[in-house]
């Protein structure tokens, strides 16, 4: 009974120490949290501000970033791949590729810069691995856009994929794979990426650019 006595203060201590390093951990994922649903809201937010581009022409002084520069940059991208079409309002760029998958870049923004680069997949070939998409998606922006912003979006989405799984924020419908992250993770905020993958196509987009 005596030596039982003596124990309990070392358990004590052991159980606090246990629950110290469980509260410290909790806080990281708490503030991890935080970072997530930071940079989720805002993409559902911005949508990119692409595909708006007839409102920012009409109050293109009132923007912070350049429409007329974000033109030019989407005509130089798509006269530099053979087969570019650009649509008609000069912010979306498409090609079809010699497997027969179609890829689309859209650039641009007002207050809030952003890029999307999709992947849509040939009718005739299986969709591919999760593993395999990423790559090819990462093969096309850098192709058809910049092997700079290439390497830069694929290290953050290696570094997500290192997460577990609840620290990804991944979600989506039956088949699809949705991953948010931030592009140059640490503890303070950062821009932030968003990598969605289906049966039929992979894109991601990214702010800044």
């Amino acid at each position: 009974m005596r030596i039982a006595a003596r124990r309990r203060p070392a358990l004590r201590l052991a159980a606090a120490a246990r629950g110290g390093r469980m509260t410290t951990t909790c806080a990281r994922l708490r503030h991890r949290s935080r970072q997530l649903l930071q940079i989720a809201a805002i993409f559902a937010g911005l949508g990119f501000c692409i595909g708006q581009a007839s409102a920012q022409a009409a109050a293109a002084d009132d923007c912070t970033f350049d429409q007329q520069a974000q033109t030019q940059r989407m005509r130089e991208a798509a006269a530099r791949m053979r087969g570019g079409r650009l649509d008609a309002d000069g912010n979306t760029a498409t090609w079809r590729a010699r497997n027969g998958d179609t890829v689309s870049v859209a650039y641009g923004g007002c207050a809030d810069l952003g890029t999307t680069v999709s992947l849509r997949y040939a009718m005739a070939r299986r969709a591919p691995s999760t593993s395999e998409a990423i790559g090819r998606l990462l093969a096309a922006i850098e192709t058809y856009w910049s092997p700079a912003e290439a390497a830069y979006v694929g290290k953050a989405i290696r570094a997500a994929q290192d997460q577990p799984m609840q620290d990804q924020a991944a979600h989506g419908e039956a088949g699809t794979v949705v991953i948010v992250g931030p592009l140059e993770p640490g503890p303070g905020f950062s821009f932030g990426f968003e990598l969605r993958l289906t049966p039929e196509q992979a894109s991601v987009s990214w702010q800044g650019g």
